[in-house]
């Protein structure tokens, strides 16, 4: 099968190295401490030694906001970033956008006026959205995110993320094994994880592997 999005041009290469493997990250900036999302919960992040947080972040009444779903109420983009950046965190901003809305954009200029690029990485779990990342501007560095859906497809997507010029893969921990992960460092890839409980993630931190947590002081 021929998809559309194939036949455009590929990405250019990354200018911006790939974040290191092993962090602790608070997922959605540490849910099991705070609002998700929210300034309090960075903030909680932080005082418990997360080496990052992942914030969702989309556009919504012209602005790029930090929220999971269409409607919700949270901080904008750019204050929730730099109190994580001014905490000494690492940011991962899960882009809620299929490339097609104005959130690409507005992702790079966030990250450019903050020049924020080498402690920053976004991930998406659309084709065109990354597509359109990595052409935004070379500076930013790119994950994708595969849900546990598409295992069947698996080796597919893999071929995809490496045309895309990816340099963050983060598979749901369920279709995470040893093979896998030696495949896809043979192949350059930082490797994070999310959707395992937090007793479960030492194993891959062990390992080298980022993992996405909602509580953090365990």
């Amino acid at each position: 099968m021929t998809l559309p999005w194939l036949r455009l041009p590929a990405p250019p290469s990354p200018l911006t190295p790939a974040p290191p493997g092993g962090l602790r990250i608070g997922h959605r900036g540490g849910l099991a401490h705070g609002p998700e999302n929210s300034l309090v919960a960075i903030r909680a992040a932080a005082r418990l030694g997360a080496d990052a947080v992942e914030l969702d972040v989309r556009h919504q009444d012209g602005q790029l906001v930090c929220a999971h779903d269409r409607g919700q109420r949270g901080p904008l983009a750019v204050d929730a970033v730099a109190l994580a950046l001014d905490l000494g965190l690492r940011v991962e901003l899960d882009l809620k956008s299929h490339g097609l809305d104005p959130a690409v954009g507005r992702v790079a200029e966030l990250l450019d006026g903050l020049d924020a690029h080498a402690r920053t990485w976004v991930t998406t779990f659309h084709p065109i959205a990354a597509w359109r990342l990595r052409h935004a501007d070379r500076r930013l560095v790119v994950g994708w995110s595969i849900a546990r859906s598409r295992v069947e497809r698996l080796p597919l997507w893999t071929g995809w993320a490496m045309w895309l010029g990816v340099q963050v893969l983060a598979p749901h921990h369920g279709l995470l094994d040893a093979a896998r992960l030696t495949h896809w460092r043979s192949l350059g890839l930082t490797v994070e994880t999310w959707g395992l409980a937090t007793e479960d993630a030492q194993t891959w931190l062990d390992q080298d592997v980022s993992v996405v947590i909602d509580a953090l002081d365990r």
